[in-house]
């Protein structure tokens, strides 16, 4: 849980900045580290380690959630692609939002088992 939660702080922060700066290419380094770093754990929970088995054995609805915020994410950054930021900024906004939902359905499955 820690990895996903550095993933979307990483995310976060670098949504914060494109919104409070611009989509320069800074922020959009943070953005694209925090999709990497959990598309990576996404894929290794995948392989089946002991250590993530949790995200498996997450409710539907949070797994949905996540896939969705990813699709969001990449849309997103094609619109920054094209330069049309007002698009970029909208997917990235929504993105953040299904992501904490994903987040939130992962924690509560999480403390349930406990």
């Amino acid at each position: 849980m820690v990895l996903l939660s550095i993933a979307f702080l990483l995310y976060l922060v670098g949504a914060i900045g494109v919104v409070a700066d611009g989509a320069g290419e800074f922020w959009l380094w943070f953005l694209a580290f925090g999709l990497v770093l959990d598309v990576s754990i996404l894929l290794l929970a995948l392989t089946g380690l002991n250590g993530l088995r949790f995200i498996n054995k997450a409710d539907i609805r949070g797994k949905i959630s996540h896939v969705l915020a990813l699709l969001l994410a990449g849309i997103g950054l094609w619109f920054r692609l094209s330069a049309d930021t007002t698009w970029f900024l909208i997917f990235i906004g929504m993105s953040l939002l299904f992501w904490i939902y994903s987040l939130v359905i992962l924690y509560k499955t999480c403390s349930r088992r406990t």
